[in-house]
C-alpha cells in the first residue's frame, strides 16, 4: 500500500479507482488513494484493514479479440424507450 496508484487524469487529488484487498486477500473492494488527504478510501463499506491493491484490467483489447455474446442476469429488466 505504500506504492500509490496513478492519479486520475480528470482530477489529479485522487488516484485512479484501484481493486482493494483485505489481510487474508479473501476481502475484495473498490477503493482510490486521495493525494491531498494521503490516505486510502473504500468505495463501499470501511470493513476491513488494507493489504494490497492493484489496477482494474481494461477488458477492451479481450473484447475485441473474441465474439464474445452478451448475457442478461438473473432480474435483468429491458428498458422502455
Amino acid at each position: 500500500m505504500r506504492e500509490k496508484p496513478e492519479s486520475e487524469e480528470s482530477d489529479t487529488s485522487f488516484s485512479k479507482t484501484v481493486i482493494i484487498y483485505g489481510e487474508k486477500l479473501v476481502e475484495v473492494g473498490l477503493g482510490y488513494y486521495d493525494f491531498e488527504m494521503n490516505e486510502w478510501l473504500h468505495l463501499g463499506e470501511n470493513t476491513f484493514l488494507l493489504k494490497c491493491w492493484c489496477y482494474v484490467p481494461d477488458p477492451v483489447d479481450a473484447i475485441k479479440a473474441s465474439n464474445w455474446a452478451s448475457v442478461a442476469p438473473r432480474g435483468y429488466l429491458k428498458s422502455f424507450l
